[in-house]
């Protein structure tokens, strides 16, 4: 198996930010089995191998030295340690969390404030030591401690983006929201591990992208470190084919900053301050959340048309363009998708550490632009998202399954390919099972593998007679997050 240079040179930042060699290889679609090989006939590869582990070696336990500016912060792997030994002593003593991870546990505003008055854990920049002072004694670098105190405890969970995220995940399961969904948790972790900024994706219809993708939008705008200039307001812009489509974003993303503690002030006059949201009219109409991130910068969820002119103009923390073949141009009837692409990837410029979401599912034969992205492959700006070894399996368990309706169809009995891009929502979405998408497809399977089911097709077809809204509870992701079921 080769391995490109640019894939080789993540996979050694990955080991030397304390990566597994399994978990940085599997970052790049690869294993760590094929890097060994490879270090056995490329001497100058073993070399950059064997120093890349140690680095990662050595930072999991090295205090920062301290010849190193004041700025330094301690690195995820040494916040990891210090929370898991704290968490390891106050389950000995039988203690109630305290402390930072009494900000984590916070299911509300109000719980997340009572906790200010608990002793905080503080560490050093330099050296690394950790003290216990009064909450409220705590000076700090922004305007939101709250925020900034859970950034740290995110290392609990994970480095860098992917712990902000479980972090917003694990807020959101104590306030009663779904867990995100298994395949879900482990793209975002090999997305985030690649280190790329376009996460691109072609999910089935009913796949759980604007849910999971709305929390890894949050999550982004919170907790990504990020300088701009104290006029400028970083905005993060939610693209989709219809206004409606795209204020349903709205709503969720509000549903997960609530479950993260900040308090909803929307209707009132005053405008929002540091542990605070609210929703506003924006230009055109077009609803706008206005918040501030963990170093109190001030920053906007925006909703935007799928158009040139909502492309520009702003500069962009975050972003995600859903259900990107749907879009048109009102006057030419075409899919303006890459021309919008092209005009907002400037709005990145400036902030190196943002990312950007593009995902639809499949709806017709024409090669659009969101298919031709995903035919390019992974490149140095873009990741695309994968099947996955057990997603292959659940895919061809779930269309064996279907054989005795269906019959023995060739499309249902070939076996699962985990490098595949084409992602049926019966595999990301545990309540989407593939019987209720054959029959609400009135059983033309070739219906149910485009549109559910993600994959491209030559033959014809529309969407006319589609039309799954799932309805249930909250609780009915319920039991889906075992650890057999992971991803």
């Amino acid at each position: 198996m080769t391995i490109s240079p640019e894939d080789r040179a993540d996979i050694l930042s990955s080991l030397r930010a304390g990566c597994t060699l399994d978990d940085a290889a599997k970052g790049m679609l690869t294993t760590a089995q094929a890097c060994r090989d490879l270090a056995a006939t490329d001497a100058g590869w073993a070399a950059d191998l064997a120093g890349a582990e140690r680095d990662g070696a050595a930072l999991a336990v090295a205090e920062v030295a301290p010849s190193a500016p004041v700025e330094t912060k301690p690195t995820w792997a040494q916040l990891a340690a210090m929370s898991a030994a704290q968490q390891e002593a106050d389950k000995a003593e039988a203690k109630p969390r305290k402390g930072l991870a009494a900000w984590a546990s916070a299911t509300t505003h109000e719980e997340a404030q009572a906790a200010a008055g608990q002793m905080v854990d503080v560490v050093n920049p330099v050296t690394g030591e950790v003290t216990e002072q009064p909450a409220h004694a705590v000076e700090d670098d922004d305007e939101s401690p709250d925020l900034e105190r859970l950034r740290l405890m995110a290392a609990e969970y994970g480095p860098g983006s992917f712990g902000f995220l479980q972090l917003v995940n694990a807020k959101c399961e104590a306030a009663k929201l779904h867990p995100m969904d298994p395949w879900w948790v482990g793209h975002f972790r090999k997305f985030y591990a690649s280190g790329k900024m376009i996460d691109v994706g072609r999910i089935g219809l009913r796949g759980g992208k604007s849910t999971n993708i709305c929390r890894a939008l949050v999550a982004d705008v919170l907790y990504t470190r990020r300088k701009l200039e104290p006029s400028q307001i970083g905005v993060c812009p939610i693209m989709s084919a219809g206004t409606k489509e795209a204020s349903d974003r709205i709503d969720t993303i509000m549903s997960v900053l609530r479950a993260c503690g900040l308090q909803d002030v929307t209707g009132g006059r005053a405008a929002a301050e540091p542990g605070q949201f609210r929703k506003i009219k924006g230009e055109n109409g077009a609803e706008v959340i206005e918040l501030f991130d963990s170093q109190g910068h001030p920053v906007e969820f925006r909703i935007y048309p799928a158009s040139k002119h909502g492309a520009v103009g702003f500069t962009a923390i975050a972003g995600f363009c859903d259900e990107v073949d749907l879009w048109r141009d009102k006057a030419t009837g075409a899919n303006p998708a890459s021309e919008i692409l092209d005009l907002l990837l400037f709005r990145f410029t400036t902030q190196p550490d943002a990312h950007l979401y593009i995902f639809s599912a499949t709806y017709g034969t024409a090669t659009s632009a969101h298919m031709k992205w995903v035919a390019e492959g992974d490149t140095p700006l873009q990741y695309i998202a994968r099947l996955g070894s057990k997603g292959a399996q659940n895919d061809y368990e779930s269309r064996l399954r279907l054989v005795a309706q269906a019959g023995p169809d060739p499309r249902l009995l070939v076996g699962g390919d985990a490098k595949s891009p084409n992602i049926p929502c019966w595999v990301t979405s545990p309540i989407v099972p593939i019987t209720r998408c054959y029959q609400l497809a009135k059983g033309d399977l070739a219906k149910v593998l485009l549109y559910y089911g993600g994959r491209p097709s030559t033959e014809g077809g529309d969407l006319e007679d589609i039309d799954f809204e799932v309805i249930g509870d909250e609780s009915r992701y319920a039991g889906m997050m075992s650890e057999e079921r992971g991803y």
